[in-house]
């Protein structure tokens, strides 16, 4: 297959599994099918790059199956963040400048948390584990081995996000996906190498 046989295959691949991820997302109110959505995203992708086939039902057996672990993961990350930014907005439109500028320490902590659900993703589409300390334990090694693929994946998503302000449909096809096959980059090797310790 030449390059540009390829990169298309590839492409529609990409827009395909965002879009099933988007469908996903709102069969559980969007909030709870969040994290369900871009485990099975990373699962897919991993499919892919082992040359299997990928179908619908395929994708929704793994949504269904990670979709309690997953949501008590997200849950426990994007709670806290969530109140956290809600004191931080009210500060802000009630004009309390200590306060806000305070709140600008939050942003760091916004970006770990990221991160951190990044890296649980990836990892969870990988592994099956005992508990949610275990999972968090996987994603900070994944992320301590590959933390520059994982920034780049976050970089890709964020500029993408930028770009869907402009254009749309760049949300709609494309979104997370290309965030996600950076940041998974060497997810196989990676795989192997733990299976063989």
């Amino acid at each position: 297959m030449n390059n540009t046989m390829w990169f298309c295959q590839w492409l529609s691949r990409l827009a395909w599994l965002n879009v099933v991820g988007i469908i996903f997302s709102f069969s559980s109110g969007i909030v709870l099918g969040i994290m369900p959505a871009l485990i099975m995203m990373c699962t897919g992708i991993r499919w892919y790059v082992e040359g299997e086939r990928v179908s619908v039902a395929m994708l929704w057996r793994v949504y269904c199956s990670v979709w309690a672990r997953a949501n008590k993961l997200w849950l426990l990350l994007v709670v806290p963040l969530m109140c956290t930014m809600w004191y931080w907005h009210w500060a802000v439109v009630n004009q309390l400048d200590f306060l806000s500028v305070f709140g600008l320490a939050i942003i760091p902590f916004a970006i770990g948390v990221t991160i951190v659900i990044l890296c649980l993703a990836i990892q969870i589409s990988m592994y099956e584990t005992v508990g949610i300390k275990d999972d968090l334990n996987n994603a900070f090694y994944f992320f301590s081995k590959h933390h520059w693929q994982v920034i780049l994946g976050l970089v890709a998503i964020l500029f993408l996000s930028l770009m869907s302000l402009a254009f749309p449909l760049i949300a709609l096809f494309y979104l997370l996906t290309p965030g996600l096959v950076i940041a998974m980059k060497n997810q196989s090797t990676l795989s192997n190498q733990s299976d063989d310790a």
